[in-house]
């Protein structure tokens, strides 16, 4: 795979387009730890948010010219919200381990939770971008 370092800020990616990449549904399947998906993408479409994206990448020109801005982001607090909503698909007794263990698996880990969070919304991101590359 090859960088790109200049964008065409006119061409315009459709919301089909970037939604059959799977950022909203695809991305839900990938796994993480506790099957929490604790990562979102955010399409930023507005001229003026991007400019403050820019702003907080070190001014990197692809911020705002690129025709589609994802943004990842990671729940650092998703352990602390209704656990057992991550492994309703499970057997009882794996899901009273998981729910009796990942809040105190991560309390007080703010490292380690950072460490988890990011890298997962960007191999989900990776996979999808290589996705879409290859079709």
């Amino acid at each position: 795979m090859q960088m790109i370092d200049d964008f065409a800020d006119q061409r315009v990616q459709s919301p089909q387009t970037v939604s059959y990449l799977g950022y909203t549904t695809l991305a839900k399947l990938a796994p993480s730890s506790f099957n929490m998906q604790n990562y979102r993408f955010v399409v930023v479409k507005d001229k003026e948010v991007r400019k403050q994206n820019r702003a907080a990448a070190w001014d990197q020109a692809q911020v705002t010219d690129a025709s589609v801005l994802l943004a990842v982001c990671a729940d650092l607090n998703a352990h602390k919200e209704n656990p057992a909503r991550y492994c309703q698909h499970v057997p009882a007794e794996v899901r009273d381990f998981m729910v009796s263990h990942v809040t105190p698996f991560y309390e007080g880990k703010t490292q380690l939770t950072r460490g988890e969070r990011l890298p997962d919304g960007d191999v989900v991101f990776t996979d999808r971008f290589s996705a879409a590359h290859s079709a």
